[in-house]
């Protein structure tokens, strides 16, 4: 039972960590203003450096519940104009409640792990069995990351393609570029910069807890400490 439970153990916890990863990269207004200028958009796009930072930054604090909508006006082309339309708007609607939704289990599983953490390490050899169930589950997710990883740089757009059908019901997510505004400065460039520093967040701080759960197993585990019931 211990063996399960530390798994369970190490899966809250990657998960955990994978989320905050997401919360920490992907609502960080300094990573999109760095990733237009390297791109040269505004002048792509025919607006404003300060119209496109504005336009981010408005979308991002519509996702942190800052506002209430996603209402702004810029000017392209010398020509003023409502940034999103309905459209738009609507799908933001479906990605502030999907990411709301998401950091609702960032939440649990955080506290989930921290629970069962603090009750298995009170138990007989309990650091040892969470510290293996920890690397287990690493292995697991190593396993699915690779997997992930091979369809993501070999076909970005089909894995983005499939995540918007698993998760959202809807074909507002079906943006046209050149006539919708947001799929224009979030090209998917962006959001393949944004996966690629989320994985690589997320595989340095598992990589480093790895580390310390090996040398603990190493140099301290009891002989025969997984025969405990």
């Amino acid at each position: 039972m211990k063996k399960w439970i530390c798994l369970l153990f190490g899966w809250c916890v990657i998960v955990a960590v994978l989320l905050w990863s997401v919360r920490l990269w992907a609502l960080q207004p300094s990573f999109y203003y760095h990733i237009y200028d390297r791109m040269d958009l505004a002048a792509r796009l025919d607006v404003s450096d300060r119209d496109l930072d504005r336009c981010i930054t408005v979308l991002l604090d519509y996702l942190k519940d800052d506002r209430q909508d996603i209402q702004v006006t810029i000017t392209q082309s010398k020509t003023k104009r409502k940034a999103f339309d309905w459209r738009e708007t609507t799908h933001m609607k479906d990605v502030k409640q999907f990411y709301q939704n998401a950091m609702m289990v960032r939440n649990i599983l955080s506290m989930a792990a921290i629970g069962i953490g603090i009750c298995m390490y009170r138990k007989k050899n309990g650091k040892f069995f969470l510290a293996k169930g920890y690397l287990r589950a690493c292995i697991g997710f190593l396993i699915l990351i690779g997997i992930l990883g091979m369809w993501i740089l070999t076909d970005f757009t089909d894995f983005w393609t499939h995540f918007h059908q698993v998760f959202f019901t809807n074909e507002y997510w079906l943006l046209t570029p050149g006539v919708d505004f947001m799929i224009d400065m979030l090209p998917e460039t962006v959001f393949s910069q944004l996966v690629i520093r989320i994985v690589i967040t997320v595989i340095v701080i598992l990589g480093c807890v790895c580390i310390g759960c090996g040398r603990l197993l190493l140099k301290k585990a009891p002989i025969g400490f997984e025969e405990d019931s």
